[in-house]
């Protein structure tokens, strides 16, 4: 029948609706969009504040936020890209949000909205200098922290052997050099991976 009803002009919106039940038997029920991972559920809000209030994230932007904690412009946009696209509305299923994919702690202990997009590309920078400055520099231990966790990278004292994580830290190292070379002073090295 919806099929003769949309051959003929007629169109009605789909809805959908989770229901939750956990091991009492309490039933949760969903209806926006939601994100699920094995912590539970977050509402995923649909218009952000930044969108809402017209501000726009540009290449300024993540520049700007770099260059306040020192990094190359290009080596954050890089990771930028690599988490989410470029895109505030980005859930991982580990709960990671926002354009830099900050976790819920992460997100709190840098006092960080992620559903703003300008301090959540802020937080992200923070916490990339962190890295940073906990090893040593190393833009690959660095990745591989923000990545994996610093505690994975101190555990197997480089990079972790997780495949997500090498393929991570590779494909941001060749984005961030195919980026044009930017004239901002950088306190950052490379070195080879571990």
């Amino acid at each position: 029948m919806l099929v003769l009803l949309a051959a003929a002009g007629v169109a009605a919106p789909l809805r959908a609706q989770v229901i939750e039940i956990d091991s009492a038997g309490a039933a949760q029920t969903y209806s926006g969009p939601t994100s699920f991972t094995r912590e539970g559920s977050v509402p995923i809000e649909r218009r952000t504040r930044a969108v809402a209030a017209g501000r726009r994230v540009t290449p300024g932007s993540i520049a700007d936020a770099a260059r306040a904690q020192g990094l190359d412009p290009a080596l954050l946009q890089a990771v930028a890209w690599q988490e989410s696209r470029g895109r505030i509305d980005a859930v991982s299923a580990k709960g990671a949000r926002g354009i830099m994919q900050l976790m819920p702690g992460t997100a709190a202990e840098l006092n960080v909205d992620v559903s703003d997009a300008f301090d959540n590309i802020r937080g992200g920078a923070t916490y990339l200098r962190r890295q940073l400055d906990r090893f040593g520099g190393s833009v690959p231990l660095a990745l591989a922290a923000y990545n994996a966790g610093p505690g994975a990278v101190l555990r197997y004292g480089g990079i972790p052997p997780y495949r997500e994580t090498r393929n991570y830290v590779a494909t941001i190292l060749g984005r961030w050099r195919a980026l044009p070379i930017t004239n901002s002073p950088s306190i950052i090295t490379i070195e080879a991976a571990r």
